[in-house]
């Protein structure tokens, strides 16, 4: 009998070669997945400062004119025409003596006319050149300036009395005293030290017929032992003579109505300061600003202060008894003229002194953290002190406040607290709060006479300001007495209610003491501010951001008039203040929107979304994405251009996609999908052939298992 034996073989060549084409058609959608990336940029954030001087566009032009001709330098200090300071004069009239004919007097019109005219205020030596010229002898120069037409340029000096404006010595022998002298040397340049201010007055004249006027005040050199001014400190029964205040200095006694107090000495600021020079003194107490001006009146030393608050802003009659342009210091002795300002509620005080070589005009609000913001240059006149004073008469020394901090770590301080009687209207309603675009803290110091400190925030809706309540939160007062502090970075309006103790000083009158502020960092389609309602006119662009910067300030102008005024400075009156600042609105209209599918559309292949709505450096837009259900992206994309806010992310695996987009102004869109395994055609064709393949293999290999072989 013959034995069968079947050979099967396998074609493992073509069982690879199908499955390797088969991973090649889909490779297409094995790879791209897992290329997610995220950029993000720090918030950034400015604010500008606000100055309302108006210079005269003629004398700024004649100043401009001054320094193309000539180079005025003050200890290596290289002066331009932006340190001139404008100011009217009144001068004298030079006119015959009539008790002694031929002899000539200088007197002031009873009713003067006011010149304008360009003043350089310096301290100390200066000195004056040419600019490219040439001495021609006799104090005449050649303007020599590339193939221009060569001038004559003539400077005379004149000095002038500081207390009059009047030449200072008289010849009478003299042709024409008022013309001044020619400066005859290259150069004209003041010896130092002084002991007395010096005014001359100087002529340019250019080709003989074009001639500029402009002066120079030199003043000596500020300190405390030439310039009339001492610190003293004490209660109502004594005082004590005491050091400048140093740095951060803490002021305080257990006893007595305790004070500091700035003296001021008439007789002798009359000879440092003469006539023509103001001593400035702005003080800062908890962040509440007050500015007053000293001018002499006469040789006598009397002295006259002004409320430099009340110029600013124009005070309303309506308050002509407190609010009145020329106050009265107290008297520490009325015979010498020595006047004292009072320094005496507790808390923390910045005080600046400082004269006309420092400030560039009358017209602009002192900034409390910048020295340079007003300074003419940086050899001026100047003296500011930081300190504490502790009162322990008033409340044991309790005084609280609200600071932000800029993007220097400068303090920016807000409006301190306000008395508020209980049974008073709501306060959101009447009080005028100040925003801020940052976190603030908020500190209370010395709590022995507090009996709880109560915080209530409320919600900004859109066009108005806070009027929904959200939470109130009891401040822990008991854990540390002397001092308690929060940072509050919440937006939203903030309120702190400080109730006294039954029986303390002032309970009577006002049991509450309220601080309020208004974080304001959002972006909002529409704001009240003021009398009006933002923005004032319609944003046709959706999703940019327009930005407005808007002043505010707190004054005695307001309803709440004690808000920014000082108690105790002058005898029976208070002296009313400001606090000035400025805060960033960001507006918009929001249309947020993702593309690049359908919502519940399905896709093939890789889709790539991209995202539109409203953002900005310092608010983002979130964007979350999720694959199955599950969290697979979450980030916050931030603005940093001027233009609406885009961004994309791409999808590559399969699977459903819920993807959230919410933008800056807390609008939300969200959209769902599917991406779907499918083949392309290429990957079919490679599948049918690798199954020709295939069946042609197993139909061979049964092709050889029907033969048999007989051994």
């Amino acid at each position: 009998m013959k034995k069968l034996k079947t050979k099967t073989s396998i074609s493992i060549t073509y069982l690879g070669l199908a499955i390797l084409m088969a991973i090649v058609a889909l490779f297409p959608f094995l790879s791209g997945f897992g290329n997610n990336k995220e950029i993000t940029v720090a918030p950034q954030a400015s604010v500008e400062s606000v100055n309302a001087y108006q210079p005269s566009e003629t004398l700024s032009g004649e100043g401009t004119n001054i320094f193309e001709n000539l180079s005025i330098t003050q200890s290596g200090i290289v002066l331009n025409d932006s340190n001139f300071r404008q100011e009217n004069f009144t001068f004298p009239t030079k006119i015959e003596d009539s008790e002694n004919p031929g002899s000539y007097i200088y007197k002031v019109a009873d009713d003067p006319e006011t010149t304008a005219c360009n003043i350089l205020y310096l301290v100390g030596p200066y000195t004056i050149l040419p600019v490219s010229a040439e001495d021609a002898g006799l104090g005449n120069y050649i303007w020599k300036n590339g193939d221009e037409i060569p001038k004559t340029i003539t400077l005379t000096q004149q000095e002038l009395n500081y207390n009059t404006l009047a030449p200072k010595t008289f010849d009478n022998s003299s042709a024409d005293p008022d013309n001044g002298s020619i400066i005859s040397t290259q150069y004209f340049a003041v010896s130092a030290p002084l002991s007395e201010p010096k005014l001359f007055k100087y002529v340019l004249t250019i080709g003989g017929t074009t001639s500029y006027t402009f002066y120079i005040y030199q003043a000596i050199d500020m300190n405390y032992e030439n310039i009339g001014l001492a610190w003293e400190k004490g209660t109502s029964g004594s005082t004590t003579s005491i050091s400048t205040p140093a740095e951060n200095e803490l002021y305080t006694s257990e006893t007595g109505d305790f004070f500091v107090q700035l003296v001021l000495s008439g007789q002798v600021l009359k000879n440092t300061f003469g006539l023509n020079n103001t001593l400035y003194i702005d003080f800062w107490h908890n962040g509440k600003s007050y500015s007053l001006s000293a001018e002499i009146l006469n040789n006598e030393g009397e002295m006259k202060f002004f409320n430099n608050y009340v110029s600013l802003y124009n005070v309303s009659n309506t308050y002509a008894s407190t609010h009145n342009d020329d106050i009265s210091l107290n008297f520490k002795d009325l015979s010498q003229k020595i006047y004292y300002l009072r320094l005496k509620e507790s808390g923390e005080y910045k005080i600046k002194i400082y004269d006309k070589t420092f400030v560039k005009n009358d017209f602009t609000l002192p900034s409390y953290n910048e020295k340079t913001e007003n300074s003419i240059y940086s050899n001026a006149n100047y003296f500011e002190h930081n300190f504490t004073i502790v009162n322990k008469n008033n409340l044991n020394g309790f005084y609280c406040t609200a600071v932000s901090l800029d993007e220097n770590s400068n303090k920016n301080y807000l409006v301190g607290e306000i008395g508020h009687a209980e049974n008073s209207a709501p306060l959101q309603e009447t009080f005028p709060l100040q925003r801020i675009n940052g976190s603030v803290t908020v500190s209370f110091h010395n709590l022995a006479d507090i009996e709880s400190i109560k915080h209530i925030k409320y919600a900004i809706t859109e066009g108005t300001t806070g009027n929904i309540a959200r939470n109130e939160t009891d401040i822990d007062i008991t854990t540390n007495p002397n001092f308690v502090s929060t940072l509050i970075d919440e937006e939203a309006d903030h309120y702190f209610y400080i109730t006294l103790k039954e029986g303390s000083s002032f309970y009577g009158s006002f049991p509450t003491k309220v601080i309020g502020f208004e974080i304001l960092k959002g972006i909002r389609s529409s704001y009240a501010f003021g009398s009006k309602i933002y923005p004032t006119a319609e944003i046709t662009e959706f999703n940019k951001v327009v930005t407005e910067t808007l002043n505010q300030s707190f004054t005695a102008k307001t309803e709440n008039v004690n808000m920014v005024s000082y108690p105790s400075l002058l005898s029976g009156t208070a002296l009313y203040g400001y606090n000035a600042s400025s805060f960033v609105l960001n507006l918009a209209k929001s249309s947020p929107s993702i593309a690049g599918i359908q919502n519940n559309g399905s896709a093939t292949s890789a889709v790539n979304l991209s995202f539109t709505g409203v953002a900005t450096a310092n608010i983002g837009a979130s964007i979350k994405v999720y694959k199955n259900g599950s969290l697979m992206y979450d980030a916050v994309r931030y603005n940093t251009t001027d233009e609406a806010f885009s961004s994309t992310y791409k999808c590559n695996d399969p699977g459903s996609y819920k993807v959230v987009f919410v933008d800056a102004m807390n609008n939300r869109t969200e959209l769902n999908f599917k991406i779907v395994q499918t083949q392309n055609t290429a990957g079919i064709i490679l599948i049918v052939v690798s199954v020709v393949l295939v069946g042609a293999a197993i139909f061979f290999i049964i092709k050889t298992r029907s033969k048999v072989s007989v051994k």
